[in-house]
C-alpha cells in the first residue's frame, strides 16, 4: 500500500468512528457519560501498567501495535544484520535477539504517552523498520474522535507526535552506528 493509500484508509476509518460516538451517544442517551466515565478509567489504569512495560529494556522484543511502516534505508540495512549486541545510551536503547530489534528512543524535549518502539525482522528478505505503540494509548484516544473539534486536535498531535518520534530514531540509529560500527 502506498502512503496515501493507508492515509485514506485512515480517514476512512476515523470517519466512521465519528460516526459511530454520534450514533452511540444517540442511542446511550444520559447514560452515555457513566460509560464514557469507566471506559476512561479501565483504558487509563491499562495505559499506566503498559507504558510501564513498553519503555523498559526487558521483555518481548515485538511489542505494542504497529501504525507505520517503511523500508530501511540502505545504508543501515548491513549494520542491522551485523549487530550482534544490544546498545545502550543515555537517551535510549537498541536490543537485538539475532531475529529481530528493537529500538526505543526518547527526545530530551517531547514527553508524550505514545511513544514509538521501532522493530526491525531481521529474518526478512528486505528489512522494513515498523513503527509500533502501546495499544491502550490508541484506544484511549477513542471518545475524542467522536466531537470534530477533538477529532482536529488529536489527529494533529497524532500527526506532530508521529514525526517527532521518527526523527528521534533515525537520529538514534545514525548516532549508533557512528559509535558502534
Amino acid at each position: 500500500m502506498t502512503g496515501f493509500q493507508i492515509a485514506a484508509l485512515v480517514a476512512f476509518l476515523l470517519f466512521d468512528l465519528l460516526v459511530l460516538g454520534i450514533a452511540a451517544s444517540l442511542l446511550l442517551g444520559p447514560n452515555f457519560n457513566a460509560v464514557l466515565g469507566y471506559y476512561f478509567i479501565l483504558c487509563f489504569i491499562w495505559l499506566i501498567a503498559e507504558g510501564f512495560l513498553f519503555a523498559r529494556f526487558g521483555g518481548p522484543i515485538k511489542r505494542g501495535v504497529m501504525v507505520w511502516r517503511e523500508d530501511l534505508p540502505r545504508d543501515s540495512v548491513s549494520f542491522f544484520r551485523a549487530l550482534s549486541s544490544d546498545v545502550k545510551r543515555d537517551n535510549g536503547f537498541m536490543r537485538t535477539d539475532g531475529k529481530a530489534v528493537i529500538i526505543l528512543t526518547r527526545p530530551p524535549f517531547w514527553r508524550t504517552s505514545w511513544p514509538y518502539v521501532a522493530y526491525i525482522d531481521l529474518l526478512r528478505r528486505r528489512l522494513r523498520i515498523e513503527y509500533r505503540v502501546p495499544l491502550p494509548s490508541l484506544l484511549i484516544l477513542l471518545p475524542f474522535f467522536m466531537n470534530p473539534l477533538g477529532f482536529m486536535f488529536v489527529a494533529g498531535m497524532l500527526i506532530a507526535n508521529h514525526f517527532v518520534e521518527k526523527k528521534a530514531i533515525a537520529n538514534f540509529i545514525a548516532a549508533s552506528m557512528r559509535d558502534n560500527w
